[in-house]
């Protein structure tokens, strides 16, 4: 018997989390998803989540401050941080955080997600 994937998609913004579930609604793992970082916490304890996804910039916690949380409850979780802000402080500020596997830019069309968390997915294995 195999081990389910859960992954974990968070954004703040309602229209684009609705998209991303559209996308991954037939791909061969679970996607929870989460409408910011306090909530995706709650997720994280009650699941045994393999990728997360993240918005970087979310009111009240960015996607920088939930994916230290994220590595201090497992740190074999594969992290990426999704952009619409391609800044060079930005990307410096992602990557300096730790152990994230991709810094993705906003918009994502549908393919490059699926692709994207494909990868990410191999990288847990």
């Amino acid at each position: 018997m195999s081990e389910k994937i859960f992954v974990l998609c968070v954004d703040d913004e309602p229209n684009v989390l609705q998209s991303y579930r559209r996308a991954l609604r037939n791909e061969p793992y679970q996607t929870l998803f989460a409408k910011n970082g306090y909530e995706a916490i709650e997720i994280l304890k009650n699941n045994s989540i393999q990728v997360v996804v993240t918005d970087f910039r979310m009111a009240g916690m960015n996607g920088i401050e939930l994916l230290k949380e994220v590595k201090k409850t497992d740190s074999s979780i594969i992290c990426a941080i999704l952009s619409g802000y391609a800044d060079e402080k930005t990307v410096q500020e992602a990557l300096a955080a730790g152990d994230i596997r991709r810094f993705l830019l906003k918009p994502i069309d549908n393919d490059e997600l699926r692709k994207e968390i494909k990868e990410l997915l191999a990288f847990y294995k």
